[in-house]
């Protein structure tokens, strides 16, 4: 039995060698749903994303931030404007991890009862769940506590 590992040239070189071929692969569009539109080569000579921001690929919000403020970058401010978005709405909080949290619920929790509650009751109860019938929709119902 071999209880060591040994690590090899060979892979590091094949994964420098697939960074290299794949920015050099260009998608023909068939029907289209292999395509990343943002990340893969498909119009033009670079990816959508790169065309749209350069080559600063920004993908963490903290990238953003300096000194505790926002700080966007010109093309990245220029697209927020475009979409009419404001970015100064959004508060940091330097002193914690980055969260997510339920928007139905005032408390942010999700349960069953506050699911049942928000605007995806009419999917919870219209088939995503099998309930396909008023009956089992209304034992659905009972069972979050009505």
């Amino acid at each position: 039995m071999i209880n060591y590992y040994k690590a090899s040239s060979m892979w590091s070189a094949i994964k420098e060698l697939m960074n290299i071929v794949k920015d050099q692969i260009q998608w023909m569009v068939g029907n289209g749903s292999k395509i990343n539109i943002w990340d893969k080569l498909w119009i033009g000579d670079q990816t959508l994303r790169n065309q749209i921001l350069g080559q600063n690929n920004y993908l963490t919000a903290n990238q953003l931030i300096h000194e505790g403020q926002w700080q966007l970058p010109e093309e990245i401010e220029a697209i927020f404007q475009h979409f009419n978005l404001n970015i100064s709405i959004v508060p940091i909080d330097n002193q914690n991890q980055d969260c997510s949290y339920w928007l139905p619920d005032q408390k942010t929790k999700f349960s069953a009862n506050s699911a049942y509650r928000s605007d995806i009751a009419s999917l919870w109860c219209g088939g995503i769940t099998g309930f396909g019938d008023l009956q089992s929709c209304q034992k659905f119902q009972t069972s979050v506590g009505e």
